[in-house]
């Protein structure tokens, strides 16, 4: 017995190309037309979107209105109220000293300063209630802005007085502090 082994013959390349080229033509274009289907619902959506955009109501224009007149008085009043002025009179109400008298306390918002105008029986108390205005700040806040006599005289004075060689008995004081 005689037995041939004969190898099969596959089909060339050319076949193989031929006979999957249908399967590769099918799959793009059903990707293009996947492709190509989203496109056109995203449009939709836009043209829905855009229709219902032109059935709303205009909304009005934003008109400029002039500002009203109390606006100046409100922002004094808002700039005042920003102002530590209760810190001030705080340290007023606490400090008592024999020999002085407060006459009249002056908060002016607009120089953020508070001025205090008191008698000082002598210049040992005067000096003793500023020492306790300013007790446990290093620099002091309170220091003596005028000092008048009863007569009208007035002068000026950068430190405060501190229990100096001048009397200054019945003297009206000016005193004031930044706020």
């Amino acid at each position: 017995m005689n037995i041939d082994f004969v190898e099969p013959r596959l089909p060339s390349r050319r076949a193989w190309i031929l006979a999957s080229l249908p399967m590769v033509l099918t799959l793009v274009l059903w990707g293009a037309l996947i492709f190509l289907h989203a496109r056109l619902e995203a449009q939709r959506e836009q043209l829905a979107a855009a229709e219902l955009a032109a059935r709303a109501k205009p909304v009005a224009p934003i008109v400029h209105r002039p500002p009203p007149p109390y606006q100046a008085q409100a922002l004094a009043a808002i700039k005042r109220a920003a102002l530590p002025e209760a810190d001030a009179l705080g340290e007023l109400e606490h400090v008592e000293v024999v020999g002085i008298q407060l006459r009249s306390i002056d908060v002016n918002p607009a120089q953020a300063v508070v001025v205090v105008e008191l008698d000082a029986a002598s210049d040992e108390a005067l000096g003793d209630y500023l020492d306790q205005l300013n007790a446990g700040d290093g620099l002091p806040k309170w220091r003596i802005q005028k000092l008048a006599a009863r007569t009208g005289e007035a002068r000026l004075s950068a430190a405060p007085a501190s229990g100096g060689s001048q009397a200054n008995e019945g003297h009206a004081v000016f005193i004031a502090r930044g706020l």
